[in-house]
């Protein structure tokens, strides 16, 4: 299994929307940079029947190297993260009855 790409994608939306792989490509860009800020000023991204982006909050923690035990525990900040929770339609799609 191969991964989807940005350039795959543009390059499907070029064929479906026949329109020019540079025009689509910057429509690609454009809607994930828009994706990013939203994300980045803690904003909810919902696309009703796909899925919901949102950004969590994860605490601090104590973590080890479980390849060289030995070397001790270090602490891992607490971060950021985006969170993805999938749509109905789009579960639906992906565990078809």
């Amino acid at each position: 299994m191969s991964n989807f790409t940005r350039n795959e994608l543009a390059n499907t939306l070029s064929q479906r929307l026949a329109i020019p792989v540079d025009r689509a490509k910057g429509v690609v860009d454009q809607t994930l940079d828009a994706l990013a800020e939203a994300l980045a000023a803690g904003q909810k991204v919902e696309f009703r029947g796909f899925g919901i982006f949102d950004v969590v909050n994860r605490k601090p923690k104590i973590g080890r190297n479980p390849k060289n035990p030995s070397a001790g525990q270090y602490q891992i900040p607490a971060r950021r993260m985006v969170r993805f929770r999938v749509g109905k339609q789009l579960f639906d799609k992906l565990n078809p009855t």
